[in-house]
């Protein structure tokens, strides 16, 4: 909410005329080169901290009463970290390319990136990665969440069938398979 405050903030003094040219220069370029990207990289970064809460569930349900919080909290540590770290990483190159272009004809200026051809190819691998991954990782680890629990249920109450469990923790567990989409 910070970084969108600060980005109309930018954007509603760049289209004022109280600015000098080079204050307006500055605020376009910080626009440009710190709150876009920032925008971005904290959406993927929320992507992956979902997924990794999603993989958690996992080992939870697995493991059950034997599931160490403490382990949990001091991996999870790591993983923030790590997560945080690659996807600053992998965003820098385009990061380097952004740059205001000013459109003399409609008086307006755009925070452009100018791809190479590996650069170009390099943004739509990373796009898709970054949405694809934690999609399918999340819708799997809805499913394994359910057929885990399905089983447990299974061994636990022999009265009712594989199949009468399995439907039932579908209907249980559905938001976890409605939400990656």
């Amino acid at each position: 909410m910070i970084l969108f405050t600060l980005k109309f903030w930018l954007l509603f003094l760049s289209n004022q005329w109280v600015l000098e040219q080079r204050g307006l220069q500055i605020i376009l370029f910080l626009n440009c080169r710190i709150v876009e990207p920032l925008l971005k990289i904290i959406l993927y970064i929320d992507k992956w901290l979902q997924t990794c809460v999603a993989i958690e569930r996992i080992i939870s349900v697995r493991h059950g009463i034997n599931f160490d919080k403490r382990k949990s909290v001091r991996i999870a540590k790591y993983v923030i970290t790590i997560v945080i770290v690659i996807n600053f990483a992998v965003y820098i190159p385009q990061i380097i390319k952004l740059h205001v272009f000013t459109d003399k004809t409609e008086e307006r200026n755009w925070c452009v990136v100018t791809y190479s051809s590996f650069l170009q190819i390099y943004s739509f691998a990373l796009i898709m990665f970054h949405y694809m991954g934690p999609l399918i990782i999340n819708f799997i680890s809805a499913i394994t969440i359910i057929i885990i629990t399905t089983r447990q249920r299974t061994a636990c109450q022999q009265n009712r069938t594989f199949k009468e469990h399995l439907i039932a923790k579908i209907r249980q567990y559905k938001h976890l398979l409605i939400s990656p989409v």
